[in-house]
């Protein structure tokens, strides 16, 4: 993830004062505002999400996606704003769960202490629930966050804390055992964020944050799909991804479907989405590393022909315009692993 950041700022720091070309290649940028007269389908516009430090832009870009989804697609344009900080801190003591409570080495619990997949945000979501972002104020702002240093010392008290934990002689030491070190990761956890709430009051009811996903999250009727190009990339992640996904199936009442496809087939679902009022979010490799963005709009020429995607990154307001930018499907096309939505296509 730490390539990515670096590979991906050099590139995209270029579009920090101007929306990228739609016939730009990779790299370059016009000096003058990004402007077209083509037609274009836009989703109506949320705010941007900033990751900061965190090394979590498929999180942030979940989050992203369900507020498209809720202002466009889901008709539910009135809920709150969704919390991206809590749901990375959840996605740290979930880590630290899985590796205290299957006693799997460090870096196989199904969450990473730095990065993962859309997957895990969408399983996150209903295995930790929601919170609006108006319930939750961090104490510093995240884009403050030393969460290098909170990286390496949350890993430091995994580490510790599973050797301690497997040292129980029986279940009631073990749950004994892992209370304590629990407490130890929130009082770290937190130490910038502040207490987290096991409940809290919206419109006018106490709920869990379960409840708040249920609302706001996911709709239990959509469909779940990740889609990739045929033979073009190796998903060399360290999890079994097809199993992985599969497995998700039993999470949610949606249906999921997952098989190679074509380009054509992937610009079809992409353009169909968007046309839904959904969005979808675009996985982009480079080496070994990669970043997810999520598509929010699309221009196309006389012809019909898609000439442009309008992307919103996870990096704040600051970049490109309001936190999106303007991409060429061919300079997407390159850079592409996969493509997440929430609806079902009507080609496949």
């Amino acid at each position: 993830m730490a390539l990515i950041t670096i590979i991906f700022s050099i590139f995209l720091s270029l579009t920090a004062q101007a929306w990228v070309s739609a016939a730009a290649k990779i790299g370059k940028y016009e000096t003058t505002r990004y402007q077209s007269s083509n037609p274009a389908v836009f989703l109506n516009p949320v705010r941007a999400t900033n990751q900061g430090s965190t090394e979590e832009c498929y999180l942030f870009a979940f989050v992203s996606s369900i507020e498209l989804a809720n202002q466009n697609g889901w008709n539910r344009a009135g809920e709150s704003l969704i919390s991206s900080e809590i749901l990375f801190l959840n996605k740290l003591e979930q880590w630290a769960h899985d590796v205290w409570t299957f006693q799997l080495p460090l870096d196989q619990g199904f969450y990473f202490e730095r990065g993962g997949d859309v997957h895990h945000a969408m399983k996150l979501s209903v295995d930790r629930g929601l919170y609006p972002q108006k319930v939750f104020k961090p104490i510093r702002p995240l884009e403050f966050w030393n969460t290098e240093l909170l990286y390496k010392e949350v890993r430091q008290i995994v580490r510790e804390e599973k050797i301690s934990v497997a040292r129980a002689n029986n279940q009631q030491e073990f749950a004994q055992l892992y209370q304590q070190a629990m407490l130890r990761l929130k009082l770290r956890l937190y130490q910038d964020a502040g207490v987290v709430p096991d409940r809290f009051s919206y419109d006018s009811k106490w709920i869990t944050p379960q409840t708040f996903e249920n609302r706001v999250g996911i709709k239990r009727n959509s469909f779940i799909h990740y889609l990739y190009p045929a033979g073009r990339w190796d998903m060399g992640d360290p999890w079994d991804l097809r199993r992985t996904l599969l497995n998700l199936v039993s999470t949610f009442n949606g249906q999921f479907r997952h098989g190679q496809t074509s380009w054509k087939r992937i610009w079809s679902y992409v353009i169909d989405s968007l046309d839904r009022g959904m969005p979808t979010m675009f996985s982009l490799k480079w080496g070994q590393s990669y970043h997810v963005l999520v598509a929010e709009g699309y221009e196309y020429d006389s012809k019909g022909q898609v000439v442009s995607i309008k992307m919103k990154n996870t990096w704040g307001s600051d970049f490109g315009a309001n936190g999106s930018a303007v991409f060429s499907p061919y300079d997407l096309q390159k850079v592409t692993s996969g493509v997440w939505g929430f609806t079902a296509p009507t080609s496949f």
